[in-house]
């Protein structure tokens, strides 16, 4: 699945995953490096959940609601948003958002997939 199959025009629910930890992009560094590189974004821009207007800090995983055989993606959240009480909660995502895949990809580099 090539990187433009992941922005989604419209707004959808996605589940958030606590992904938070020794867990990360072993060629960009951070989740919001991954983002940014994938995305070809110089900064993350806000939150990409519906309604917040908060800057975006973090790179959370979320997969999209009913299409977790998908994988997890990366899209811009504010901490607040990325600090959810539960591991599986969801929220609503604004249309036009970029969810890049968690897996390292030509833009990273290839790499080992975490460390």
């Amino acid at each position: 699945m090539t990187l433009t199959n992941y922005l989604i025009p419209e707004e959808h629910t996605v589940i958030w995953v606590n992904k938070k930890g020794n867990h990360r992009c072993s060629c960009c560094g951070t989740w919001e490096n991954h983002w940014m590189r994938n995305a070809k974004k110089k900064e993350l821009g806000v939150c990409a959940v519906k309604g917040c207007v908060n800057p975006a800090d973090v790179g959370g995983h979320v997969y999209r609601e009913g299409k977790s055989q998908d994988g997890y993606t990366i899209v811009p959240l504010c901490s607040s948003h990325n600090q959810m009480e539960h591991d599986n909660a969801k929220f609503e995502l604004k249309a036009n958002i970029k969810r890049v895949p968690e897996m390292e990809t030509p833009s990273c580099g290839y790499g080992k997939w975490w460390e």
